[in-house]
């Protein structure tokens, strides 16, 4: 015998709203050349952080649970920095936002998956910061860094993060 799952009207509302995001980022990044293979529920923000980067922004599907929105990139030269603070002798280049540039990147992980770092925090590096933030939906949870460089637009960078952070109803942040 198959017990019979109650779903309450937001849990079916937060269904509604993933299907409908997944085909809406589906339509906005055939605009952009892009075809996602994504077989996890991006949520509505994903049409909605996509919408608000500038034309001329480039998706890149990074595997079936995340993206990457990018926006006047270049390439550096870094010396990585390890978690107790050692530099590398060697460089290695790495792509990041120029001076007014930015990269958005969300990955969908399970639900109250653990991250090494305390969220959300501003991590400052040589050439760019990174703005990281780690989000808790009912059965997922969403993870996403902002980098941006010195000269970046402060507007859309307020309004993205903004947007992600005000949705309390649905999310829970983790401290």
């Amino acid at each position: 015998m198959e017990l019979e799952t109650v779903q309450s009207p937001e849990h079916r509302k937060m269904k509604l709203t993933l299907i409908s995001s997944i085909l809406s980022l589906f339509l906005l990044s055939t605009t952009l050349g892009k075809v996602p293979e994504l077989k996890s529920p991006l949520s509505s923000i994903s049409k909605e952080i996509t919408k608000m980067f500038p034309e001329g922004s480039e998706l890149k599907v990074t595997d079936s649970t995340g993206f990457e929105i990018h926006h006047l990139t270049q390439e550096f030269m870094i010396h990585s920095i390890n978690m107790v603070g050692e530099i590398s002798e060697r460089a290695h280049k790495a792509v990041g936002p120029s001076h007014k540039g930015i990269i958005f990147k969300m990955n969908i992980l399970k639900q109250n998956a653990s991250i090494q770092a305390v969220t959300p925090q501003t991590l400052r590096k040589p050439y760019w910061s990174s703005y990281i933030n780690h989000l808790n939906f009912e059965g997922y949870s969403l993870f996403y860094v902002m980098e941006y460089g010195s000269r970046s637009d402060r507007k859309l960078i307020h309004e993205i993060t903004s947007h992600l952070n005000s949705l309390s109803g649905q999310i829970h942040h983790n401290r």
